[in-house]
């Protein structure tokens, strides 16, 4: 009986501290319900947002990635300006060696000083355009809609400037007026061939192969690309990218042409 009393006399005590205890513990729990209850309001509204600053994220993170350069020949000063800032190496794949020679005869002159300098500072350029055949070939592929309607095209005043600042700046003994297709033709390869003896300190590789698309890589981790079109209705773009994926893949191509 003593030791039956002492329980209850120790366990009464105890059993209220317990329930007081557990009221208070309640109480605690209802506030915590009570406040993770609206933090789960709060975060239904903040994923809502969440989602709409993610993707605008997203699409803010794609456009600092790549960026559109503008059509051709608008993005040749842009790769011109990339050249100049190459410390490491240069990679490019492009169709023609005098890049851009015709349409922006200004830029493609600074595209290709910015190459030289480069070459002279001992920066690795490696080079692959089309060989001397495919070239022309493709001059008149281009220029196949301009050449059956040679003498209109000649007098638009866009091409007349064009025609006038590239036949003066190779030769007085032909003018833009009298050009005819085949001269246009080997102004546009003579340029080639005196851009190729600039790039002599390069590592030139020249092919027969088609050339899908085209890419200026600096120091590995910067890049131009192109998409050829040579169709009325569709216009070259040029694009700007920090996409290692992107650099990693024209490497690639540049690999296959270089076996």
């Amino acid at each position: 009986m003593d030791i039956i009393r002492t329980i209850e006399i120790i366990g009464f005590p105890i059993g209220v501290l317990a329930l007081i205890l557990g009221v208070v513990h309640l109480h605690e729990l209802r506030a915590q319900a009570k406040q993770i209850h609206g933090q789960a309001n709060d975060l239904r509204s903040q994923a809502e947002l969440s989602k709409q600053h993610g993707d605008m994220l997203d699409a803010i993170l794609r456009t600092q990635s790549t960026h559109h350069e503008g059509p051709f020949p608008d993005y040749i000063k842009y790769i011109a300006e990339l050249i100049e800032k190459a410390r490491k190496e240069i990679i490019i794949l492009c169709d023609f060696p005098a890049y851009g020679s015709f349409s922006a005869h200004h830029d493609f002159v600074r595209y290709r000083q910015a190459i030289e300098r480069k070459i002279d500072e001992g920066i690795p350029v490696k080079i692959t355009c089309l060989d001397a055949v495919s070239r022309v070939k493709l001059i008149h592929e281009q220029f196949s809609r301009e050449e059956q309607m040679w003498e209109a095209w000649k007098v638009d005043p866009q091409n007349k400037d064009r025609l006038q600042t590239f036949v003066l700046s190779h030769t007085d003994k032909i003018s833009p007026e009298s050009l005819s297709p085949e001269q246009f033709a080997t102004l546009v390869e003579d340029e080639d061939i005196q851009t190729l003896t600039t790039y002599k300190g390069a590592d030139v590789v020249l092919t027969e192969h088609y050339i899908p698309f085209y890419f200026w890589i600096v120091d590995g981790n910067r890049a131009v690309f192109a998409i050829p079109t040579f169709s009325s209705e569709a216009m070259e773009h040029g694009f700007s990218t920090l996409d290692p994926h992107l650099i990693d893949g024209f490497k690639g191509i540049m690999a296959r042409y270089c076996r």
